[in-house]
């Protein structure tokens, strides 16, 4: 069995290198590295196709989570960690407290038949998160927006066709401080 590893450094503002952690997992992919964030403690968080861990600002790592892929990573002023995965075929998203435990998961209900390609997540100061992706299917290519409130709830959805251009998806979202995504 091949061993891959995802690699996380740390360097101060002159450029030293202050710590570096890898991630071993087994398999046959790459164990890629995909988001990060900082918590407001400068907690590391990282996600990818092999999970979600965190380590603490010293590089020791603190929990796993290989149980959902992540395509995306938010934190909010309390330091909760919101990951965008997919529950195959659909969109999830996940709220850890600091300490690794699920305070809930929420599945995204797509339209039957559609592909969910998730590509970014932010949290507004309320702690209301949105996400964004593409879905894709017979209607055609949209790209989506999603509000969910603090316990996961879905507040509402918008979707913009883009059947017409070739290659639109995604890349990240963003909140102000009004809530606007």
């Amino acid at each position: 069995m091949l061993n891959y590893f995802s690699g996380t450094t740390k360097y101060n503002s002159g450029g030293t290198k202050v710590w570096a952690a890898t991630r071993n997992s087994t398999g046959t992919a790459n164990d890629t590295a995909i988001a990060m964030k900082l918590d407001s403690s400068f907690n590391v968080y990282i996600t990818g196709d092999k999970g979600t861990v965190k380590y603490n600002n010293a590089g020791v790592q603190q929990w796993v989570d290989s149980n959902f892929p992540g395509f995306g990573i938010a934190a909010d002023s309390s330091s909760n960690i919101y990951v965008l995965s997919v529950s195959n075929p659909t969109i999830c998203v996940l709220k850890y407290n600091s300490a690794g435990a699920r305070q809930w998961s929420s599945l995204y209900p797509q339209p039957m038949g559609t592909n969910a390609y998730p590509t970014g997540i932010a949290v507004d100061a309320s702690g209301n998160s949105y996400f964004t992706g593409m879905l894709s299917g017979s209607g055609g290519v949209n790209i989506l927006t999603v509000k969910s409130d603090t316990d996961g709830f879905f507040l509402w959805d918008a979707m913009y066709d883009v059947s017409a251009y070739q290659y639109s998806f995604p890349g990240s979202i963003a909140c102000d401080q009004w809530g606007n995504s």
